[in-house]
Parts: structure tokens; sequence; C-alpha cells
């Protein structure tokens, strides 16, 4: 037992001496960078799910009450593509601003390229994460009229015995 804690001791050492960003110091070069902070910190901070909720239900909400309330697919399909536009319009102009305690003790230089690449990669993922719902709805809405559009062909090409 005391030779396998020796060898894994030893290969945990040279897995650590002899790892790349250990030597080239990439580590302490991403952590001391604003937009390296400011990208995770937004990664962290922008959630998946409202922004992608957003994008679904700005689409898909319009979509139906247009497609229900007329009965023709044409109003139907203009109201997911307005819906989700809006959506999208909405996660562009919400502001999202870094929380004040992460950036007390740095210098002005700081805040301001900490404060610029936060709402860059906030804006990103908002947009992206909205784009994906407006997406995902609109494949939806394009499978139930697809749905819709089989079972009616398929009605008529059977025959109806009385």
């Amino acid at each position: 037992m005391g030779k396998f804690k020796s060898i894994i001791n030893i290969i945990m050492i040279a897995n650590f001496i002899f790892t790349p960003s250990f030597l080239s110091g990439e580590g302490i070069e991403e952590v001391a960078s604003p937009c390296k902070e400011a990208k995770l910190d937004a990664k962290k901070d922008v959630k998946f799910f409202p922004w992608f909720s957003l994008g679904l239900l700005s689409s898909l909400i319009p979509g139906m009450v247009a497609l229900f309330s007329t009965e023709k697919l044409d109003p139907g399909i203009y109201g997911v593509i307005a819906g989700g536009v809006a959506g999208v319009v909405v996660s562009m102009a919400s502001p999202t601003n870094p929380l004040p305690n992460r950036l007390m003790g740095k210098t002005p230089e700081y805040v301001e390229e900490y404060t610029r690449c936060y709402k860059k990669y906030a804006k990103i993922r908002r947009v992206g994460f909205t784009i994906l719902g407006f997406t995902v709805s609109g494949i939806g809405c394009a499978a139930f009229v697809g749905y819709v559009i089989l079972m009616f062909l398929s009605a008529l090409s059977s025959p109806q015995s009385y």
C-alpha cells in the first residue's frame, strides 16, 4: 500500500509541475484581467430560465392567440415572429449592471473596463437565451401546424362510410 501511495504522489506532483498553464502563468493572468472576471461573473449572474422563457412565451402566446382567434395560418405565423422579435428587443434593451461590491477598492480604469465587459457579455447571454426560446417556440409552432395539416389531409383522403 505504501508503494501505491508513493506512485500516486509522484504522478500528482509531476502533473502539477508539467501542466502548461502553470508553466506559462495563464491562470494568474486570467484572474487579474477585468474582462475575464466580468465574463465569468456575467456567466454566473445571467440565468438561463428567465430569458429562455421570455423568448418562448413572447412568441408562443401571440402566435397561438392569433391562430385560434382567426382560425387562419398567416396571423399565427406573424404573431410568432412579431412576439419573438419583441422578446429579443426587450432582452437587448434590458439594462444589466454589475454588483457594486465586486468593484470596491478597484482602480477607476479597472471599474470602467470591468463594467464595459460585463454589460457586453451579459447582453450576449440574455439575447442568446431569448433567441433560443424564440427558436424553440417557432419549431414547436411549425410542428403543430404540420400536425394539423397532416390530420386535415388524412381526413380528406380516408373514405367515409356511413
